[in-house]
């Protein structure tokens, strides 16, 4: 069995005028994990950035599409962002 892990990072910004305050996630990722995402509550100031580094790791052949989704409040709803994650672990030669 092939097994490479392999990551990617995602930046986000906030180009709006106010603060962004995280208001949720999407629930499960595995068997992608993340490291960077801020606690929910947390405020992004207008012109700041955060990155998230997105893995895959998985023992078991397949193909593998999850979404990484990050709500905030906006001065007139909820904004929400979706990167699709996708991913193959095959068995090796």
């Amino acid at each position: 069995l092939f097994r490479s892990p392999s990551a990617s990072t995602i930046t986000y910004t906030n180009f709006g005028s106010v603060a962004a305050k995280i208001t949720a996630y999407s629930s499960s990722l595995a068997p992608f994990t993340d490291a960077g995402l801020p606690k929910v509550g947390t405020l992004i100031p207008p012109g700041k950035s955060f990155k998230v580094t997105i893995s895959f790791s998985s023992r078991t052949p397949g193909t593998y599409h999850r979404a990484l989704i990050v709500e905030t409040n906006s001065p007139r709803a909820v904004a929400r962002s979706a990167i699709e994650l996708n991913a193959v672990a095959s068995v090796a030669p």
